[in-house]
C-alpha cells in the first residue's frame, strides 16, 4: 500500500533542530512548513519564529509558545520529541525523507483532483493543462527560489567578473550577425525575442540563422513550412548553393559537391524539428518542457506566432486576447526554463502604406501584450521587396526597436536571397 507519510522522519528532523538549531537554515533551504504534517508543521513554525526573533531555542520555550499558539499538547509529547533524536547527525538524510514524502502527497492529491474533474465531465484539455502546471510546480517548487539580496549581489558580481575576465565574449548565444550580437549581447537565457516583418522580408531565414549559429541544442517549431522546405533553405545558405537550383531541380555539376558538404556540416548541428502544425500553445509549452529535460531545447525558435492556436477553451476570446495569452505563456516558458525563446511574427499592412515602409511596434498584428512581454523586438525590412534596384537588391535593415536593459538601433546587413542568408555588411 502506498505510504504518503513519514512522521517518524519528521519527528527526528524536528528533534534534531532542538539539539542544534543551526540546522534550521539547512532545513529551510530544502523544505517549507507545508512539507510537514501536524503537529510537526506547527512546531517548525514556532522554531522559525523564535529564530527570527533571536529567542533562545530550547524545549521549555518551545512548549510555552506551542501551548499558547495552538491546542496544548501533553508534557510527554515534548519529552518524547526531545528523546527522538540524540544527535543532529543525519539531518540531510531525514530532510530528503520528509521532502520525498511531501512530493508523494502532492502528486497523489493532484491525481485525485484530475480523476474527480474527469468524472465530472470537465474538459480534457483543461485537465491536462492543470496536471502539467501542477507537475511543474511540484517539480520546481523550492524555497531556493527565494533569493536574499546578499546572495543576489554575489551572483551579480560573479557575472560581472566573468564578463571582465572573458573580454568581449557574448552574454548569450550568437545570432550570426556581428552588429546584432553587439546590440543584443547575444540571445540570453530567460528572454523572449520577437523577430517581425512583412512577408518575404527574411524573418524565417534570420530565425534559422539564430538556431544554426547558436551552437546549442535548438528546437524549431514551424507552423508554416514543411521540414523539407526548411532543410532546403538551410542547405542553400550553408553551401552556399543557389536556392533557385534547389527549387527547380536544375542542379549544376559543381553544386552537388557543395550540397554534400553542406549536408555534412548541417548534420552535426544539434537542431531538432517538431513536425506538428496542429499544436496549440499549451501543447507547445509541454513539448518544449519535455525537449528541454531531454537536452534538446536550450534555444527555441517558433515560426510564426499568428499561426499558433490557443487551447480549445480559450477560442471564445478575441484574437487579441488569444495572442496575449500566447505571448505571456512563451515569456513564462523562457523565464522558467532559463532559455531564450525566439518567436517570428507577422506585421500588419500599415507598414506597406508608409512611404519608407519603416515598421513600428504598433504594427505587430493583434499585438495584445507582445510589446510588453517581449524582452527584445527585432524588425526586418528590405526595400527591394517593394521595389528592387541595383543599389538596394542586397540591402536589409535590421532594427532593434526594443531591447530591455540594452541598446536599440538600426544597422545594415547584406541579404542574398539566392542563398537564403543574411551576412554582415561588406567591410565589417
Amino acid at each position: 500500500m502506498l505510504n504518503l507519510y513519514d512522521t517518524e522522519s519528521e519527528e527526528i528532523l524536528i528533534a534534531s533542530l532542538l539539539r542544534d538549531h543551526r540546522n534550521l537554515s539547512r532545513v529551510n533551504k530544502k523544505l517549507t512548513e507545508d512539507d510537514f504534517t501536524s503537529p510537526y508543521r506547527q512546531v517548525l513554525n514556532i522554531l522559525n519564529n523564535m529564530a527570527h526573533e533571536s529567542q533562545m531555542v530550547d524545549l521549555m520555550h518551545l512548549k510555552a509558545e506551542f501551548n499558547k499558539k495552538y491546542e496544548p499538547k501533553p508534557d510527554n509529547f515534548f519529552s518524547d520529541l526531545w528523546e527522538a533524536c540524540c544527535t543532529s547527525a543525519g539531518t540531510r538524510y531525514y530532510i530528503e525523507q520528509v521532502y520525498n514524502a511531501s512530493k508523494k502527497r502532492q502528486l497523489y492529491m493532484m491525481n485525485q483532483h484530475v480523476i474527480k474533474a474527469l468524472d465530472q465531465g470537465r474538459d480534457l484539455e483543461d485537465c491536462m493543462t492543470y496536471a502539467r502546471e501542477e507537475l511543474m510546480k511540484i517539480n520546481t517548487a523550492n524555497v531556493d527560489d527565494i533569493i536574499p539580496m546578499s546572495e543576489a549581489l554575489q551572483r551579480g558580481v560573479k557575472q560581472i567578473e566573468h564578463r571582465a575576465e572573458h573580454g568581449n565574449r557574448l552574454a548569450g548565444y550568437s545570432t550570426g550577425l556581428t552588429k546584432l550580437n553587439t546590440t543584443l549581447s547575444g540571445l540570453k537565457a530567460g528572454k523572449l525575442y520577437i523577430v517581425a516583418g512583412r512577408p518575404a522580408m527574411g524573418k524565417s531565414i534570420l530565425g534559422y540563422m539564430f538556431a544554426e549559429f547558436s551552437g546549442v541544442p535548438t528546437s524549431i517549431f514551424n507552423f508554416e513550412m514543411s521540414i523539407e522546405e526548411q532543410v532546403e533553405r538551410s542547405i542553400a545558405g550553408s553551401g552556399p548553393v543557389d536556392f533557385g537550383e534547389i527549387q527547380s531541380g536544375t542542379i549544376k555539376d559543381g553544386s552537388w559537391d557543395m550540397i554534400s558538404s553542406a549536408c555534412e556540416r548541417l548534420s552535426t548541428l544539434p537542431i531538432t524539428f517538431i513536425d506538428n502544425v496542429d499544436l496549440h500553445i499549451d501543447q507547445l509549452v509541454s513539448y518544449v518542457e519535455t525537449l528541454h529535460m531531454d537536452g534538446k531545447a536550450d534555444l527555441v525558435v517558433v515560426d510564426y506566432l499568428q499561426l499558433i492556436e490557443v487551447s480549445p477553451t480559450e477560442k471564445k476570446n478575441s484574437r487579441e486576447r488569444q495572442v496575449s495569452d500566447i505571448s505571456r505563456k512563451l515569456k513564462k516558458l523562457a523565464k522558467r526554463l532559463k532559455i531564450p525563446v525566439v518567436v517570428l511574427c507577422q506585421l500588419n499592412r500599415e507598414v506597406d502604406s508608409r512611404t519608407d515602409h519603416t515598421p513600428v511596434m504598433s504594427d505587430l498584428r493583434e499585438s495584445g501584450s507582445l510589446e510588453q512581454d517581449a524582452d527584445s523586438i527585432i524588425f526586418v525590412k528590405r526595400d527591394a521587396a517593394y521595389s528592387q534596384t541595383e543599389t538596394n537588391k542586397e540591402q536589409a535593415d535590421i532594427c532593434v526597436a526594443k531591447n530591455r536593459n540594452g541598446k536599440t538601433g538600426v544597422f545594415k546587413a547584406r541579404f542574398l536571397g539566392h542563398y537564403q542568408k543574411f551576412y554582415d555588411e561588406i567591410g565589417e
